[in-house]
């Protein structure tokens, strides 16, 4: 699977948040009011968390969110821009032409999000 790309784009991988988000990955989509599936800008697939915003506010937000349960940057988690591709870390994936991203090495077969 994939999830879509907004302009800016908050990216976890959900083994990162079962493992570190306390009560894993089913407390943590019932926190954000995600149980029943994708709401908004916040929605996954079965291997990652995708959160969007027009603005660095919002994503700063999320950032320090994160930072401060454990999570680190380009191992758990990233941010991209999506005119700014350039720097992302080796575990995702991303396909421009279909404003996609993806787990690294797990096939691509259908689109969430958007």
């Amino acid at each position: 699977m994939a999830v879509a790309l907004e302009c800016i784009n908050f990216i976890v991988k959900i083994s990162s948040i079962e493992a570190k988000y306390e009560g894993g990955w089913q407390l943590f989509k019932e926190h954000l009011g995600i149980i029943d599936g994708p709401s908004g800008p916040k929605y996954y697939d079965e291997y990652l968390f995708h959160d969007g915003a027009m603005s660095g506010t919002a994503i700063d937000g999320m950032f320090d969110f994160f930072e401060n349960l454990g999570f680190v940057e380009n191992e758990d988690f990233c941010v991209a821009e999506t005119l700014m591709l350039g720097h992302l870390p080796d575990w995702l994936k991303v396909d421009q032409l279909h404003e996609s991203a993806s787990l690294a090495g797990v096939p691509k077969t259908k689109l969430v999000g958007l």
